[in-house]
């Protein structure tokens, strides 16, 4: 699996999220089917 075609592909479907905020709630519904998370991300969550 090529990551950047994937995301390039996910981006131009429009069903990449940006956010701490929208990816958990992603996958509190169940909806998320990948999690990229930077390296610098708070660990609040």
């Amino acid at each position: 699996m090529d990551i950047s075609r994937q995301l390039k592909i996910a981006s131009t479907s429009g069903k990449l999220l940006f956010g701490q905020r929208q990816a958990i709630d992603a996958c509190a519904r169940g909806e998320a089917k990948c999690v990229i998370l930077a390296a610098n991300c708070s660990r609040l969550h």
